[in-house]
C-alpha cells in the first residue's frame, strides 16, 4: 500500500518560518474528495472537504476547510485519512505548501529543514515523528501567541538546538 509522506527540498524552510508563512496550519481529516481538471495546467486535482481536528493557525472560526492539490499519483488514497497541513489560501479554499509536501500523514515522520550554519554548507533535515511534530507545532504557535508574533518564531531558536519553549521564556 502506498502512503503519502512529506519530504522537504532545497526550497523548504524551517518549521517556525513555515508556520509564519502559511495561512493554515491544522490537523485535518479528509472526509470526501472529488476530481477536477486544473484549468491552467494539463493535470487533475483533488478537491478535498476536510474536518479540522486541531487548529494551530486557523483560517477563521470554522470546523471544516477545502484543500485542493495536484493529483499526481492515482494509487494514493486520501478519504478518511488524517494529515497535518501547511497551506495557503487559493480558490476554492487552500493549497498545501510545496504541493503534496504540505500534507503530512498521521503515523509518518516529517523531515524538518535545518538551514546551513555557514554559507555554502549543505542543508540537512531532522526527522520528527508525527506525535512529536504536533507537540513542536503547539510549542511554536504558543510561543508566538505569547510574544504577539502572529505565527512567527525566529529560526535561530530552532537551528541552535534551543527549544521553542525556551525561546518563549526569553520573549518579553
Amino acid at each position: 500500500m502506498l502512503s503519502l509522506r512529506a519530504f522537504a527540498n532545497a526550497q523548504d524552510m524551517a518549521l517556525p518560518e513555515k508556520i509564519h508563512f502559511c495561512e493554515l496550519v491544522a490537523e485535518i481529516r479528509i472526509d470526501s474528495v472529488r476530481l477536477q481538471r486544473n484549468p491552467h495546467l494539463p493535470m487533475d486535482e483533488l478537491v478535498c472537504t476536510c474536518a479540522i481536528l486541531q487548529s494551530f493557525k486557523p483560517p477563521g472560526l470554522t470546523n471544516s476547510v477545502t484543500v485542493t492539490f495536484n493529483y499526481l499519483d492515482k494509487r494514493l488514497t486520501y478519504e478518511g485519512k488524517t494529515f497535518l497541513v501547511f497551506a495557503f489560501q487559493a480558490e476554492p479554499g487552500y493549497r498545501p505548501y510545496g504541493g503534496q509536501a504540505g500534507l503530512i500523514e498521521k503515523g509518518h515522520a516529517y523531515n524538518d529543514f535545518v538551514p546551513p550554519k555557514t554559507r555554502g554548507d549543505p542543508y540537512s533535515y531532522n526527522k520528527i515523528e508525527y506525535p512529536d511534530f504536533i507537540q513542536r507545532i503547539k510549542l511554536v504557535t504558543e510561543a508566538n501567541k505569547q510574544s504577539g508574533a502572529n505565527g512567527w518564531q525566529p529560526s535561530s531558536s530552532e537551528t541552535n538546538s534551543t527549544s521553542a519553549a525556551a525561546a518563549s521564556r526569553r520573549s518579553p
